[in-house]
């Protein structure tokens, strides 16, 4: 998708980056992962299999997530319009 900033040495698999998603060096974002429009995966992290990133999440260095991260979205209704995601 569009905007994408992926860090040197990361591995991706499978998985699906909505628009303006940064994923930082060496992190790991395995099978079926979905990482939500602006999301933010520090360096050195990981992201395990079917994880859900909601738009938005920022994550640390070293985060590990498996399973759901969720947080409001209504604060960001006009950008998710640009999402490929989201209905408009």
């Amino acid at each position: 998708f569009d905007n994408v900033d992926i860090g040197s040495n990361c591995i991706l698999q499978d998985c699906i980056l909505d628009g303006s998603v940064v994923v930082g060096g060496n992190a790991r974002i395995e099978n079926y992962a979905v990482l939500g429009y602006k999301s933010l995966v520090g360096k050195n992290s990981r992201i395990f299999s079917k994880s859900k990133l909601w738009p938005a999440i920022e994550l640390r260095d070293e985060s590990i997530v498996e399973g759901e991260v969720v947080a409001s979205v209504a604060h960001l209704r006009k950008e998710l319009e640009q999402s490929c995601f989201w209905l408009k």
